[in-house]
């Protein structure tokens, strides 16, 4: 690295909740102090938990009182829409870091006003397809992207279609960095010795996003010509839950559904399943089919706007499926159920193919970013 020493880099999220994009800013945080630079990672409303390992050289405040975002009433969203900005704003002159990072659409928002307010450079990280999301947030988040992130010293983005297809057309300062696996690959391939089991993983509140409804419909189609397979979720969400529970009952597959909660060690986990299943509408860059693939899990997803064909070659480390198109997704998956000499071959390729997504490889990209943003300045 050339990172300068006391280089003070501030990373601003709305909250810490379980989401890749949480995720993705505390392995930056830790990263990042690991390189050399002074980070603060600057919650804007103070969490009640923090699911992801913060480093100790990261110091950690929290702008305004501890709220559980999710389960907030309108008042109190309008609320802290009123007061986040001078909270920032006040944050920023107190501290004077040399950068801001900032992550996902909303927080992006309230990030580029302070910083042009407190005259500090500023790079937002966007976590989902510029498509998303629909209806009047969508709105929203179409006025954000288009009008304001020209505001930013850069963007960053996951997807190359997200650049071509929007940003490069507004002429928007961005770059595509994938986010990093968190796991370390694994080197068992072996699919012999793992568990019968096609698993998933995400919010299980996310049903119509994370397209829960129609895995377990396709799984129903399938499970009965293969009685030794079991469907496990990996992923937290109460409301989620109870319609999946009755979802698969009313399939009549409950004795065939597992739900395996919160996971503290996913990786150990994925290392055990025979196969990885994405069935979502839409998403970013999904960080859940890169770390199955980091741990040999064969993979299968429906080919959705956007992520999936940026990280599986379908038919050499995994295989993508014509976007919600069930009957293809069944009888793609009975060839994975059928022959594990195929499974063995994605998931050997899958491994490999997950080191363009290292940790180390996107950390040097991250500090590029900082390094030229700053000196731009």
């Amino acid at each position: 690295y050339d990172s300068k020493l006391n280089m003070k880099v501030t990373i601003f999220i709305g909250t810490m909740i379980h989401g890749g994009a949480h995720r993705v800013a505390c392995i930056q945080a830790n990263e990042l102090a690991k390189a050399g630079y002074e980070v603060t990672l600057a919650l804007v409303v103070g969490s009640h938990t923090y699911p992801y390992h913060i480093s100790e050289d990261v110091k950690v405040v929290e702008l305004l009182p501890k709220e559980d975002l999710e389960f907030s009433n309108l008042k109190s969203k309008l609320r802290r829409k009123i007061i986040s900005i001078p909270a920032m704003v006040k944050y920023l002159n107190i501290n004077k870091p040399d950068i801001v990072l900032s992550h996902i659409q909303s927080t992006n928002r309230e990030s580029i006003i302070s910083c042009k307010i407190s005259s500090v450079p500023i790079i937002v990280f966007e976590h989902t397809s510029h498509l998303l999301p629909k209806g009047k947030l969508g709105t929203i988040a179409y006025f954000d992207r288009r009008y304001l992130y020209r505001f930013a010293d850069k963007v960053a983005l996951l997807t190359s279609f997200d650049k071509e297809k929007f940003y490069d057309l507004y002429n928007i300062n961005s770059v595509v960095i994938p986010n990093p696996c968190s796991f370390e690959p694994s080197n068992g391939f072996n699919q012999s010795g793992r568990e019968k089991v096609i698993i998933t993983v995400g919010d299980l509140n996310r049903i119509e996003i994370k397209g829960w409804d129609t895995l377990l419909s396709i799984f129903a189609k399938i499970s009965k010509d293969y009685p030794e397979w079991k469907l496990q979720f990996a992923g937290t969400g109460d409301k989620g839950k109870s319609k999946l529970v009755q979802m698969a009952k009313d399939f009549g597959i409950s004795d065939k559904v597992e739900f395996l909660g919160n996971i503290k060690q996913l990786n150990l986990i994925l290392q055990k399943k025979s196969i990885f299943i994405l069935t979502s509408r839409n998403e970013g860059l999904p960080m859940a089919l890169i770390e199955a693939m980091s741990q040999g899990n064969a993979c299968i997803a429906f080919d959705c706007k956007t992520g999936p064909s940026d990280i599986i070659r379908n038919g050499i480390d995994g295989i993508l499926v014509e976007d919600q198109n069930i009957d293809e997704m069944c009888v793609e998956l009975r060839k994975l159920l059928d022959n594990i000499g195929l499974r063995s071959q994605y998931s050997h390729e899958a491994v490999t193919n997950s080191l363009l997504f290292s940790k180390q490889r996107i950390v040097n990209k991250w500090n590029a970013l900082i390094q030229e943003t700053i000196s731009d300045r």
